[in-house]
């Protein structure tokens, strides 16, 4: 299921970022706004970082550790 959600979510960060690069305000693409450039690279972080994290439970899955990486995710 978390797999399938980060599909979609790059989906979307893939099409934000489309249109971003089509949709122009004050004469200048959106893309060129910082802000809006800021947004991305969070989006961006946020999609990698959920991708190591989806990555690391199935591993754990499957070596049936998932309950201690659980504990050390937990406390830190």
């Amino acid at each position: 299921m978390a797999s399938c959600s980060l599909g979609a979510a790059q989906m979307s960060f893939d099409l934000a970022i489309e249109h971003l690069k089509i949709r122009k305000q004050f004469g200048k693409s959106l893309s060129q706004f910082q802000w809006n450039q800021f947004k991305l690279a969070d989006m961006a972080t946020q999609l990698f970082t959920s991708r190591i994290i989806v990555r690391e439970a199935a591993k754990h899955l499957q070596e049936k550790t998932l309950h201690i990486w659980f504990r050390f995710v937990h406390n830190g």
